[in-house]
């Protein structure tokens, strides 16, 4: 019997290793390994993505932004810019965002005054989906 407990303490600490891997993993490695399990087409992360650390995050996030005042630095901005390639990309993205617990947030066209998509009202980690 003790060697019976003995395994399922063993795997029972592996679960808690591998959750807190997986936790601690960025947001953008975590949504762009999701992205390429549930796609139809592999994506290098350089053609779709943009994060914070990117020289062109700062432009493409603001490149549709009518109202400036939702650009300041006290509000929130996204962990990650994913401009899909394909009709799957999309339904990945719900399907990944629901996953992970990251709110999604969806630009197109640039008619946002109030700055909705590109933006959030709380401190909680979102990605923008930009069409």
């Amino acid at each position: 019997m003790g060697s019976s407990s003995s395994f399922f303490l063993t795997l029972h600490i592996a679960i808690l290793v591998l959750a807190s891997c997986a936790v601690s993993q960025p947001i953008q490695d975590r949504f762009y390994q999701c992205i390429t399990l549930n796609s139809d087409l592999s994506i290098p992360f350089s053609d779709v993505f943009s994060a914070p650390e990117n020289a062109s995050f700062s432009t493409i996030l603001e490149s549709s932004a009518q109202n400036l005042r939702c650009l300041v630095l006290s509000v929130p901005k996204p962990q990650l810019i994913f401009t899909p390639y394909i009709e799957n990309h999309v339904q990945a993205a719900v399907i990944c965002a629901k996953e992970l617990g990251i709110q999604l947030r969806v630009r197109s066209g640039g008619h946002d005054y109030e700055g909705l998509s590109y933006r959030s009202e709380t401190d909680e980690p979102f990605i923008i989906l930009d069409l």
